[in-house]
């Protein structure tokens, strides 16, 4: 499922706190954030700042952000920020804005003096300007799919510039880890990849990679999702109601499964073992209500649905 979510895309920069001669904000992180899926035009994204309080007196804090490598020109976006006094370590994040894909964006994050959180009253502390846009390396493709215990993961880049690896990131519930690495062979033109996770648990996984260049900025592909091996695929049934034929066609299918045909009687008029193949052809069946019934072998689990034959 392709979402906004779909291709999501980070660019991380750490600081360690600036000396000072006047208090004012300190940053601790800030970054690009890359919201906009693969292959969108315009792209979009936003700008975010991990600062902490001065302690004394509440700041402002100002982020703008520029297309091309120089703070000129109308800004894409300019906010003011409120920096409580004693503040901890806090998120402050400007709107999503939009810029043409491929273009270099500039940002530049600038601390102000005046108590009542302002953006004015003099600066403080170094003006930060950063320099960024999009990473070289952009996906075309990014498929995942269970086979037995394992998950098979392939993905294509339509590019490749100044890429050093792929890291693959699994979530079975308790959020993001990495599981695997692979390095880019760093075409132009792009190359192919795929990478097999012998070690999936048995509930639904969710996979994204994370595509890093030489410079240790990163962004994030979209995120694919397989169902574990305890779970039941999924099925339909059609023609349904039917004239006496149907096809039952089975999705995700991730082991051996059985599919029986129950009537109205409740006595099982057919049964087919399936291991790959993933459609059953149901012939010659007479007027009824029957029920069709899909039975991983391995689990037992099943699941159930309603096919009615009107000749």
């Amino acid at each position: 499922m392709k979402k906004f979510t779909f291709a999501i895309s980070m660019l991380l920069l750490s600081v360690t706190a600036l000396a000072q001669s006047t208090p004012c904000p300190d940053l601790q992180s800030y970054g690009f954030f890359i919201t906009s899926p693969t292959g969108a035009t315009p792209c979009t994204a936003y700008i975010y700042v991990y600062a902490t309080g001065d302690v004394s007196a509440q700041k402002g804090m100002g982020v703008k952000a520029y297309v091309g490598p120089t703070a000129t020109g109308t800004p894409l976006v300019d906010v003011c920020f409120i920096v409580p006094k004693s503040s901890p370590s806090t998120l402050y994040q400007t709107p999503v804005f939009s810029f043409p894909c491929g273009s270099t964006v500039t940002y530049v994050i600038t601390r102000y003096t005046a108590s009542n959180g302002t953006c004015g009253g003099g600066t403080c502390g170094v003006t930060v300007t950063v320099t960024g846009g999009p990473l070289p390396i952009k996906i075309s493709s990014f498929l995942a799919k269970r086979i037995g215990n394992v998950v098979s993961l392939n993905w294509t880049s339509e590019s490749e510039i100044n890429a050093k690896e792929f890291v693959i990131e699994r979530n079975s519930g308790n959020g993001f880890v990495p599981v695997g690495t692979v390095a880019a062979l760093n075409k132009e033109t792009g190359s192919s990849y795929t990478f097999n996770d012998n070690n999936n648990a048995k509930t639904v996984s969710q996979y994204r990679l994370k595509l890093v260049d030489k410079d240790a900025n990163f962004k994030l592909s979209e995120i694919k999702a397989v169902k574990g091996t305890a779970a039941v695929s999924d099925f339909t049934v059609y023609p349904n109601p039917s004239i006496g034929s149907a096809k039952v066609s089975i999705t995700d299918l991730a082991e051996a499964t059985t599919v029986e045909v129950i009537d109205n009687a409740g006595r099982i008029v057919k049964t087919v073992e399936l291991k790959s193949n993933n459609s059953v052809e149901l012939n010659n069946l007479q007027n009824g209500i029957y029920l069709v019934r899909l039975i991983n072998k391995v689990t037992g689990d099943a699941v159930t649905k309603k096919l009615t034959v009107n000749k």
